[in-house]
């Protein structure tokens, strides 16, 4: 610092400028580093949700197939004991 400035005041100064632009410039990259991070946990959690959407619609699906199965027998079940009423 001293061989910029003319003075040891000055040299003060230019050094605690350069101190709180640092310090400056730390508080920003933290912040971004928090922002980063939020953002991320943010994109985790729709990305589970929308896993989880997925596995529900699927299992939904396999629901309504197994119960239109059991319909299917329980009407061919119906209509077989009729018919073996006639």
């Amino acid at each position: 610092m001293f061989r910029y400035a003319d003075n040891c005041t000055e040299a003060l100064m230019l050094s605690r400028t350069a101190f709180f632009g640092l310090y400056d410039n730390y508080n920003k990259l933290e912040d971004e580093a928090k922002d980063e991070k939020a953002r991320a946990d943010n994109e985790a959690k729709l990305r589970q949700a929308a896993e989880n959407k997925a596995t529900d619609e699927k299992n939904k699906k396999i629901q309504w197939r197994k119960a239109a199965l059991v319909e299917g027998a329980v009407i061919v079940i119906i209509f077989t004991t009729l018919l073996s009423f006639l």
